[in-house]
């Protein structure tokens, strides 16, 4: 998804103010968290597959080393 395109959609789920404005910094800074929090998810796929090549561990030894929550390791399984 783009960024254009989040942008858009920020602004069709956001409510307007009583003059039907749409507030494009609270549109923004959602993206931003959205975008932090994928960032995040990827750097975590990417440290369990580095960590699986290098250490020669399993998924789940991986997952612990950092700290992943056990009720997350289903979710984090989809993408290794």
């Amino acid at each position: 998804m783009t960024d254009n395109t989040r942008v858009l959609e920020k602004i069709e789920h956001n409510e307007n103010n009583e003059k039907g404005e749409v507030n494009m910094c609270q549109a923004w800074d959602e993206i931003m968290e959205e975008c932090k929090a994928e960032g995040m998810e990827q750097e975590r796929v990417s440290s369990i597959r580095t960590l699986k090549a290098n250490l020669d561990m399993t998924t789940e030894q991986a997952m612990k080393v950092l700290n992943i929550p056990e009720n997350m390791f289903a979710y984090y399984l989809q993408f290794v």
